[in-house]
């Protein structure tokens, strides 16, 4: 068995090649237009890691897709989380959750796909503006009062693996906050 690719569905495609493409330095590897089943279908990859493809599929009739909590996020070990999440800035990405460990970063892409950027070598030491930013507020979900209902926030990350979970939990880079919903500190989670 061989891993081959993850596919998104995306509302527009130039959009998110910006995203994918030039904000997060993906390489476009091959694209096809199928006019027959009226569809395009786009294959990029972190420059080295071919091996390792996300296929962007866009449907020419407009769409709409509710994400679901089935799927989590695309990963990607970077060589300078801090760099990276810049060049994403400059392309007017907003960093939900900042790096401030120097070790990790998520972001969303146009359709609300959820990116996790991995520091590839040991963390960065803390470094500003990231250990001052302020990630996006915190929204409330959920009913009851407040002390039972989770706290949650883009930089939610109750969807990553459990593996990845567990030892974000045991590190204490991230706490339960109920049941099965994890939520990362930050300046706006207290």
């Amino acid at each position: 068995m061989k891993y081959l690719h993850t596919m998104v569905r995306v509302t527009d495609i130039e959009q998110s090649l910006r995203f994918y493409r030039d904000a997060l330095g993906l390489r476009e590897l091959s694209r096809r237009d199928y006019p027959q089943g009226r569809y395009t279908l786009v294959f990029l990859a972190a420059p080295g890691d071919e091996g390792a493809q996300v296929e962007l599929t866009h449907n020419w009739d407009p769409e709409s897709y509710a994400g679901g909590r089935n799927f989590g996020h695309l990963a990607y070990a970077v060589d300078d989380v801090y760099a990276t999440c810049r060049r994403l800035m400059d392309h007017g990405v907003t960093i939900n959750r900042p790096p401030r460990d120097g070790r990790m970063a998520f972001e969303r892409s146009p359709d609300n796909i959820s990116i996790a950027l991995l520091q590839k070598s040991a963390a960065l030491s803390p470094a500003e503006p990231w250990t001052t930013v302020v990630a996006p507020e915190p929204r409330l979900e959920g009913g009851g009062s407040p002390d039972k209902r989770a706290a949650t926030t883009d930089q939610n990350i109750s969807d990553a693996p459990g593996a990845l979970m567990s030892t974000l939990v045991r590190e204490g880079m991230c706490s339960p906050v109920i049941i099965s919903s994890y939520a990362c500190p930050g300046p706006t989670m207290g």
